[in-house]
C-alpha cells in the first residue's frame, strides 16, 4: 500500500534520509540527501514557503540544541552548527539564545508555489 500524504524520514540532524513521491512534490527539498535546516537557513524558495518563517528558524534551531544535547563532538553537528554559522546571520543570532525545545508535531501554513496556501498537520 502506498502512503497517500507526504512523508519523510530525517535524522537527527534533520538529514533527508528517504521521503515519498508526495512530500518531493510538497517540497522539493525534502529529497534524500537535503537538509531541512540549511535549507530553511538559506534557500529562499524554503523561505517563502514558510508562512512563518521566523517562528520556523527559531523551532528548528532550538531543536537542534535539544537534539545536540551532550553529543557536542559528533561530527556531523559540529559540521552542520560550523557551516551555518558562517553562512547564516539568522542561524548565529538564535544559536546565541541557547534556546532549547522538541520539534514534535502541530500545525503549519506553507505557501506552495503550484497550489498556495497549505494548513499542514505533522506527526513525529
Amino acid at each position: 500500500a502506498h502512503l497517500q500524504i507526504p512523508a519523510f524520514v530525517e535524522g537527527r540532524a534533520f538529514d533527508v534520509l528517504a521521503s515519498n513521491p508526495m512530500a518531493v512534490a510538497l517540497s522539493p527539498r525534502l529529497r534524500p540527501g537535503q537538509n531541512r535546516l540549511r535549507s530553511l537557513l538559506l534557500d529562499p524558495e524554503e523561505q517563502a514557503f514558510h508562512q512563518d518563517w521566523t517562528k520556523a528558524t527559531a523551532d528548528f534551531v532550538a531543536a537542534l540544541r535539544t537534539t545536540i544535547g551532550d553529543d557536542t563532538d559528533n561530527p556531523r553537528f559540529v559540521e552542520l552548527v560550523g557551516e551555518l554559522a558562517l553562512s547564516s546571520q539568522r542561524f548565529r543570532t538564535l544559536w546565541a539564545r541557547h534556546d532549547v525545545r522538541a520539534l514534535d508535531g502541530g500545525t503549519t501554513t506553507v505557501h506552495h508555489p503550484v497550489v498556495g496556501e497549505l494548513h499542514l498537520h505533522r506527526d513525529k
